[in-house]
């Protein structure tokens, strides 16, 4: 980027540092335009991360402040880029020692990757990185989003997907500051990064504690032999399977991440992961392949597990998976089975352990291995999120055991085309059970992109208890379609977003919408034009829906040409 002259430097400068406590613009004038006229030679960047220090400090200190500028004359002479790598020296060396360690760990990832901010603070969270400034236990994921948004005001992080709340779900990391933290991750021998289309990899210590390695487009690429990798806690590799090392000797892992590819097109391929069951350590651990993926015949050593997610042609899993206690989000794709052993040839009708696993907060994709055995989700009590599973094949029974689920928190459904006996009496029996569960935030129901289909929900009409603290529904409007807007979401005070489809609105349907507060992002998609001659009209009134605003044509929609806002 260019240079930006005083008054955008001033203009950039002031809105990252006006909430700082003790602040006023007016009478911190002289010493704001000081730092910033110093910084002439800067990058926007630059300015950012110079604003993103002063706003981490709690509260306007007048000695801080001229030190930066006095930091800012020093740079005159230097070209941007050096001027720029020494103020982020400075921000870097007036971190807290944790939101450092939080920084480095992004150099785990190569540039122009976009980070999913769940995954990040999962890895975190199983590196260990709050076990010391967490108390009570359990609440590491929370401390993560706190350091998570730090990064982000601080300008070291950069926002890429948000919801329609503003609420940023995934980030980047700019290039400039990815060289700096990776060199300074190389010199502490934080973590090593091998790089196939970089000369070479130079170690002082050729003791690994992290390792990323990165052989996408390398077939014949390997990790030094002279690497001891035996300590390394965190190993993520992306490349071709031959390229892929003996996991045999990362025994203390923590988090391992994979991301494997077969060149053999056409052939079937199996990514046999056995070593794994001999990582005792390990809490996180993600797969992605077009391979088929073979999990540990045996799995239930990993007692330590908090994360399993594996996306796959197929997979592999064993039976044992579901005695791991201390599991806290399970993601499988659509086909997965049990392996063919002796070991693991159960009846899984009678012996499926699911109430074994009551911690876990996030289970998804489990497809055929979990939809036979569905009646048992009720021994899942402490469930905070749960997808997906079939409204159209699952049995009336399973949907009943949703009310048991007073944890509940995200619940997300599919539906799927098929003809079936049971989707009719499966809506209305969810219809019964949504109020029992009291926590339930997020409904979203899905079908499949390709059907032309429409699928009546029209069994979610009445409700005997809506779930008050909904804050998200979604119904695919261009699958399922409702003859009316049911009034009980008129009672959903906190509701922020809303994707629905009706056959008609009326001026009733109208009134419920303006009087959803809380509403932000509205998908309204209506089958049927009013009689001829007549309008929908929409008003935005103060203190009615007084969020619902037609900025992003995503977030205000009705797709009927009667409509008049």
């Amino acid at each position: 980027m260019k240079p930006l002259d005083d008054d955008q430097s001033l203009q950039l400068f002031y809105s990252r540092v006006k909430h700082i406590n003790g602040y006023n613009a007016e009478e911190c004038k002289a010493i704001s335009h000081g730092i910033v006229s110093n910084c002439g030679n800067l990058s926007p960047l630059a300015i950012i991360n110079i604003a993103g220090m002063l706003a981490g400090w709690a509260d306007f200190n007048m000695n801080d402040w001229e030190y930066v500028s006095k930091c800012c004359t020093s740079t005159a002479n230097l070209t941007t880029e050096e001027a720029t790598e020494r103020f982020l020296n400075l921000m870097y060396n007036k971190l807290p020692a944790k939101l450092k360690t939080c920084l480095l760990y992004l150099s785990m990832y190569p540039e122009g990757c976009v980070i999913g901010k769940d995954d990040l603070v999962r890895q975190w969270a199983a590196e260990g990185i709050f076990s010391q400034v967490v108390e009570p236990k359990g609440r590491e994921h929370e401390v993560g989003f706190i350091y998570f948004d730090e990064l982000l005001k601080r300008g070291l992080i950069q926002p890429v997907d948000t919801d329609y709340n503003d609420q940023v779900l995934s980030c980047i990391v700019h290039q400039v500051v990815l060289e700096f933290i990776t060199k300074k991750s190389m010199q502490e021998n934080f973590i090593t990064v091998v790089d196939y289309r970089e000369t070479g990899t130079v170690l002082d210590d050729n003791k690994v504690h992290r390792l990323s390695a990165r052989f996408e487009g390398a077939k014949s690429a390997q990790i030094p032999r002279s690497f001891r990798v035996r300590q390394v806690r965190s190993f993520m590799f992306s490349g071709f399977i031959k390229s892929l090392p003996s996991l045999l000797k990362y025994c203390l892992v923590r988090v391992l991440i994979l991301h494997v590819w077969s060149d053999d097109q056409g052939k079937t391929v199996v990514l046999d992961l056995s070593p794994v069951g001999n990582m005792l350590h390990v809490r996180y651990l993600k797969v992605v392949s077009n391979m088929i993926v073979k999990l540990p015949l045996i799995i239930r050593g990993l007692r330590h597990l908090e994360t399993l997610e594996v996306d796959a042609e197929e997979v592999a899993v064993p039976l044992d998976v579901f005695i791991l206690k201390s599991l806290l989000h399970l993601r499988l794709p659509s086909k997965a089975y049990q392996p063919d052993s002796d070991i693991q040839r159960i009846d899984l009708t009678n012996t499926f352990p699911l109430r074994f696993l009551p911690f876990v907060r996030a289970l998804s994709m489990l497809g055929r291995f979990l939809l036979s055995h569905g009646h048992r989700i009720r021994h899942l009590t402490s469930l905070q999120s749960l997808g997906y599973f079939d409204l159209s094949t699952c049995s009336r029974y399973t949907v009943w055991q949703l009310g048991k689920l007073t944890n509940l928190r995200d619940l997300h459904l599919t539906c799927s085309a098929v003809r079936s006996r049971h989707r009719i009496s499966n809506i209305q029996c969810l219809a019964s059970v949504l109020g029992k569960c009291t926590s339930l935030e997020s409904l979203t129901i899905r079908g499949e992109a390709s059907s032309n289909q429409s699928i009546s929900f029209d069994g979610l009409s009445s409700l005997s208890s809506p779930p008050y603290n909904l804050v998200s529904f979604v119904l695919s409007p261009r699958i399922f379609k409702m003859a009316k807007l049911p009034k009980w979401i008129g009672q959903l005070s906190r509701l922020s977003t809303l994707k629905i489809a009706v056959g008609e609105l009326s001026s009733e349907d109208v009134d419920i919408l303006k009087g959803l507060s809380a509403l932000t992002a509205l998908s309204l998609y209506v089958r049927r034009n009013p009689k001829k001659g007549s309008w929908i009209l929409f008003t935005v009134q103060a203190g009615r829906c007084r969020n619902l605003v037609p900025v992003r044509p995503s977030s205000y929609l009705c797709q009927n040409r009667s409509c008049r806002y």
